[in-house]
């Protein structure tokens, strides 16, 4: 079941990479009555990457004596058609001849283009989302559990720090430049301040974790996205992450308390090494597992709930195409199966695929 679930997860990961290969109005290759060859798809990734100051040429491909079109050849949001919504999978249209696999949505666009480029997105935010929780509950966590009360940090500082971060994710969000708050904040923990101001960090840390575990992820996110109309990719992708580095400061705290404990942790504090030096080449290395295994559990959480936020509307912009749009046209019209029976089965079998991963890896550990 391992090597199963291994190679599920790699035919995800290798569609999401090649999903503006596999779906494109331009083909692989053409090659014209004169003899000469064109690449219009590597054109075209070069122009969006930059790299080309042109879009390649609108090309006649009646004129080509050899076409090699992608596998799905469309162009993604701009194939609306409203006298081709809600065909079923493998109808033909009379008037242009397209074939959609797996039928068309509500707006007339081909489904198996919507599930390369929704798994082209689902991936990103989940990998995006949590490696910024990673990063952010690894660093308390660690701290937390290294150092405990021993280390203690000033009300003020920390009060001007959270002002200045919540600051900058709401310009973050709306699409400006947040990146000054984020520097003050970061320059507020430095803050000096009276002994009689400061807090101990550990326990501020586990009542700011039990505050976030009392309510619901999905409530959060709910309450957030009633201020933030219309989130981006990277909008989606950093407010799931602030919000689920609780799990991962929780495990690294507790694993940290744990290893520090150990002897050879000990005789190397004892044989006057540095607390950084004991941090990163004893306690560190053994940590780095047991924290992929989370990332792993928490690549399937987010694959759900980015699905659950754009299934109930308050996820990305309805033209956006997207596995959780799918599933939310599917109660426009119960007739279309194909609409919640592709995408589910998708979001099933990556979120199976990679919670066995994680579950495999941990059992060996």
């Amino acid at each position: 079941m391992k090597k199963i679930a291994a190679i599920v997860v790699s035919i995800f990961a290798l569609v999401g990479l090649t999903s503006n290969l596999l779906v494109s109005k331009y083909p692989w290759y053409c090659q014209k009555a004169d003899g000469t060859s064109s690449f219009p798809i590597l054109q075209d990734q070069c122009h969006r990457l930059g790299l080309r100051s042109t879009p390649p040429e609108e090309l006649d491909w009646s004129t080509c004596s050899r076409v090699l079109p992608a596998p799905i050849p469309i162009a993604v949001g701009e194939n609306i058609d409203l006298s081709a919504r809600f065909l079923p999978p493998g109808t033909v249209e009379k008037e242009t001849g397209k074939k959609h696999l797996l039928g068309t949505d509500r707006l007339g666009r081909d489904v198996a283009a919507a599930l390369i480029t929704g798994c082209r997105t689902s991936l990103l935010i989940a990998l995006l989302a949590m490696s910024l929780a990673l990063l952010i509950g690894g660093l308390i966590g660690g701290t937390a559990g290294f150092f405990g009360n021993a280390l203690r940090v000033s009300i003020p500082a920390t009060l001007f720090s959270i002002a200045m971060m919540s600051y900058g994710i709401f310009l973050l969000m709306h699409g400006s430049v947040g990146w000054v708050p984020f520097s003050l904040a970061i320059l507020g923990l430095f803050i000096p301040a009276q002994k009689k101001s400061k807090i101990p960090w550990e326990s501020m840390v586990m009542r700011t974790i039990e505050i976030f575990d009392s309510v619901p992820l999905l409530l959060l996110l709910l309450a957030i996205s009633a201020v933030v109309m219309q989130p981006s990719y990277a909008g989606i992708a950093l407010l799931i992450g602030l919000l689920s580095w609780p799990r991962y400061a929780r495990y690294m705290r507790a694993e940290v308390l744990r290893l520090r404990k150990i002897e050879y942790v000990e005789a190397a504090k004892i044989s006057g090494e540095k607390d950084h030096q004991v941090f990163i080449h004893y306690i560190l290395p053994q940590v780095v597992p047991v924290m992929l295994v989370l990332f792993t559990y928490g690549l399937g959480s987010t694959i759900l709930l980015e699905s659950t936020l754009s299934f109930l509307g308050i996820g990305l912009p309805i033209d956006r195409m997207t596995w959780g749009t799918l599933l939310a046209q599917s109660r426009l019209n119960f007739n279309a199966w194909w609409l919640a029976v592709f995408p589910g089965m998708c979001i099933f079998f990556l979120v199976l695929s990679l919670n066995h991963l994680a579950e495999s890896r941990q059992q060996r550990l």
